[in-house]
């Protein structure tokens, strides 16, 4: 499977696109990321305090090197030019328009409070680091 996956991401890189959709995932070529995209994120609910062991946790496709991205690497794959009411990259097929929890935390919240963001806008806010959400891990590409 890890044979596949290189392939995959060497033919990417020599035709250029800078997301694209494998199997479950989605390809960041420019940025060298690996997004999860299969079924777990749109059922696998997880509050900020657990999320990182969950991606840590998470073996997909053979890799075991996930975890939760920056709300800086969210960025990357918001696309707010959509016209319908998720602003998300249309390579991925697995998304809902609601909270997925970012690696980030509030410093005027001692860290009580944590990022995530809202796909129906495609904006970072905050919340309590123990309220539940989706999350969509992440990880780079060597």
């Amino acid at each position: 499977m890890k044979l596949l996956n290189i392939f995959i991401f060497c033919s990417i890189s020599l035709f250029g696109s800078n997301l694209i959709k494998s199997g479950d995932f989605v390809i960041d070529n420019e940025h060298k990321l690996m997004w999860q995209d299969s079924k777990d994120n749109i059922y696998k609910i997880v509050s900020h305090i657990t999320a990182p062991e969950y991606c840590k946790n998470l073996t997909l496709g053979g890799f075991y090197d996930w975890r939760v991205p920056t709300v800086e690497e969210y960025k990357y794959i918001i696309d707010k030019t959509r016209d319908d009411e998720i602003m998300i990259d249309k390579a991925f097929k697995y998304i809902l328009p609601v909270g997925y929890w970012a690696k980030d935390r509030h410093w005027r919240t001692l860290g009580k409070w944590g990022y995530y963001i809202f796909f129906k806008s495609g904006t970072a806010y905050i919340e309590n680091r123990t309220y539940p959400k989706l999350v969509r891990c992440v990880r780079d590409l060597k």
